[in-house]
């Protein structure tokens, strides 16, 4: 290793430039560029980190012991579960129909495929049987 070896930190925008192979006659000039800024250094200001815990409402707490003793590992899981649905996030609308399409698409696709081999072993099926009845 040579001994003036230097060390950069790149950054998550410099790295996406650079991971580009397509870019190769033009990657010597903007590692060049890059070489020559100045790094800023800037504080960012620490926000507090969100608690992860969720913490259950009064009145759902009641709810969920009165289930819980009334039905026990059924009402405990009630009460998971409604848990569980008010830390869920949930798709946007475009989200949804952009799945919405991907799984109507999927269905199609493997309904004919399905379609397709069915016929293909109804087609060799008679095959074999008409050579055997000869």
């Amino acid at each position: 290793m040579a001994d003036n070896t230097k060390i950069r930190r790149i950054k998550a925008k410099e790295a996406e430039v650079v991971a580009k192979p397509q870019n190769a006659g033009k990657l010597s000039k903007i590692s060049a560029k890059i070489a020559k800024k100045p790094t800023k250094s800037v504080k960012k200001s620490k926000k507090p980190k969100k608690s992860r815990n969720f913490k259950v409402p009064k009145w759902l707490g009641a709810i969920g012991r009165f289930f819980g003793k009334l039905f026990g590992p059924a009402g405990r899981y009630i009460k998971g579960s409604w848990q569980e649905l008010r830390v869920t996030k949930w798709p946007n609308r475009r989200a949804t129909w952009s799945l919405s399409v991907a799984v109507i698409l999927f269905s199609i696709f493997f309904a004919a495929l399905i379609l397709s081999f069915d016929n293909l072993f109804e087609w060799l099926l008679e095959l074999t049987l008409n050579l055997g009845g000869k």
